[in-house]
């Protein structure tokens, strides 16, 4: 839970594009890329490239943990 002081970033993981409500892509030490939706892990890792290629032709939608 991001609202508990104890909670912080998992290490070697960077949030670096913000989607708003809470929910980030990050990526890996190994250059992958993960989300964060508000508290939860999306655990799809994507090559940074693929995601990048993605972004830039209009494919790429905002990452969720919640199904339904």
């Amino acid at each position: 839970d991001p609202d508990d002081p104890e909670w912080s970033w998992r290490p070697g993981v960077v949030p670096f594009a913000y989607w708003g409500c809470a929910v980030y892509s990050c990526i890996t030490r190994s250059g992958t890329v993960i989300a964060f939706d508000e508290g939860a892990w999306v655990e799809d890792e994507e090559p940074l490239e693929s995601w990048l290629r993605r972004w830039l032709d209009g494919s790429l939608h905002q990452p969720t943990a919640f199904q339904g």
